[in-house]
């Protein structure tokens, strides 16, 4: 329903709050993620994500463009976004080898090392 742009009986929402990369505020990360690479070409968009304990939806009524940084602010971010891209790029790699590996644990091997 929320797609088609209805409302949903008994689903209420918080009040709207501005978030930013930088400062998401309350929102957990979880939930924080997911809406920053939400669809915004049509607005209201939504989003729901699965908790542990919940479900939490996200309604996006807006998107303001983030101001420009200055050159002082965008080299201090360069070592952080290096390292984000290094760290996405080593957990792709783990996942094709895990991927393309079989991997059988032998017990008994296990056991014999704690005997000794």
């Amino acid at each position: 329903l929320l797609k088609q742009g209805k409302d949903v009986p008994g689903l209420t929402w918080s009040p709207a709050k501005l978030v930013g990369r930088q400062n998401p505020g309350d929102i957990p990360g979880d939930v924080a993620t997911p809406v920053f690479k939400a669809d915004v070409k049509k607005l209201p968009a939504f989003v729901g994500v699965e908790g542990p304990l919940d479900y939490t939806f996200a309604k996006i009524t807006k998107v303001v463009d983030a101001p420009t940084a200055d050159d002082a602010k965008r080299n201090a971010m360069l070592p952080r976004l290096a390292q984000s891209q290094a760290q996405e790029e080593f957990e792709a790699i783990v996942k094709s080898l895990r991927s393309k590996s079989t991997i059988t644990i032998d017990k008994s091997a296990l056991e014999q090392k704690s005997d000794q």
